[in-house]
């Protein structure tokens, strides 16, 4: 039984969100940012979430020392669309 590419891909993005708080426990800020970074390219999978999910990218990629990463998702949490009305 073959599972659906969109369904893996769901899932392959779910597990590296589960994955953040192992790495953030582990003060392994590297790897929260770079799981926290494949989510947030993909952030229209978790509307519910976007802001929070945005915010933690920007604090980890800070914190790693990927500073480009971080102004690009800050840069994204600061659209009008994310704001609060």
């Amino acid at each position: 039984m073959q599972i659906p590419d969109d369904l893996l891909s769901t899932l392959r993005l779910l597990h590296s969100y589960i994955l953040v708080k192992v790495h953030v426990k582990k003060s392994d800020h590297k790897g929260a940012a770079k799981m926290l970074t494949r989510v947030s390219k993909s952030i229209s999978r978790f509307p519910a979430h976007i802001v929070p999910i945005l915010t933690s990218t920007v604090i980890e990629c800070q914190r790693a020392g990927y500073k480009k990463s971080a102004l690009e998702f800050a840069t994204m949490l600061m659209r009008p669309e994310y704001r609060p009305h």
